[in-house]
């Protein structure tokens, strides 16, 4: 990747963050990162496993402080600038998916280990309507036990970590966020984030029938 591309990509990043109200804390602590980010991207193929690996690297190298977590938000909304897909860019712009306050959903260790953490608090035998009627409508459509254990296992983690959020359209995706970084392989990230999003349906008509009651 050519410097002057890299610089400009970056430049780019910042000011649309910049003109969208970040802060100057803001503005320099994701500068810093993307500095690292770029240097490791060096003479690296312009492709999105160069960058996960890239973004891996470089994260190893930062202490783990909650307002760090931002990071690899930040290493994503960037990457549509390195690779300079300007539609990707606008249409983040235009939805609000590039956001200099961005609500981070804390997670801790690995997947496994957060699933222990909502089987302890009791959350695997929680009752949850929504995911029921969902999984029910899965069920009466032919899918297997299999496939709805695992969706029901997935969905109920989501629900965990952004329970102490306020229930919004932005906290769902921050939680989708957060959890999908905990997978390795990469179709199992995608096979997550595809049941979080058509669960999200079922997730905001609740919420919203929730309000119009109130």
């Amino acid at each position: 990747m050519e410097d002057n591309h890299a610089s400009d990509a970056l430049q780019a990043y910042l000011t649309l963050l910049k003109n969208k109200g970040a802060s100057s804390r803001e503005l320099n602590l994701r500068k810093h990162f993307l500095r690292f980010l770029i240097s490791e991207l060096k003479n690296k193929p312009q492709n999105g496993e160069s960058f996960r690996v890239a973004v891996d690297a470089v994260l190893k190298g930062f202490p783990d402080q909650s307002d760090l977590l931002i990071l690899p938000l930040c290493a994503r909304e960037f990457y549509y600038f390195w690779i300079g897909d300007i539609r990707q860019i606008t249409l983040l712009h235009a939805s609000g998916g590039i956001d200099p306050n961005p609500i981070v959903i804390s997670t801790e260790g690995g997947l496994v280990e957060m699933l222990a953490i909502m089987d302890s608090c009791g959350w695997e035998d929680s009752p949850i309507p929504t995911l029921d009627f969902y999984l029910d409508g899965l069920r009466k459509s032919g899918a297997t036990d299999a496939v709805l254990d695992l969706r029901e296992r997935l969905l109920r983690l989501l629900l965990f970590v952004i329970r102490d959020h306020d229930p919004t359209s932005r906290v769902y995706r921050a939680g989708v966020d957060a959890l999908q970084n905990l997978f390795k392989k990469e179709e199992a990230r995608q096979t997550f984030v595809a049941v979080a999003r058509e669960f999200f349906y079922y997730w905001i008509e609740r919420i919203k029938s929730q309000e119009t009651i109130e």
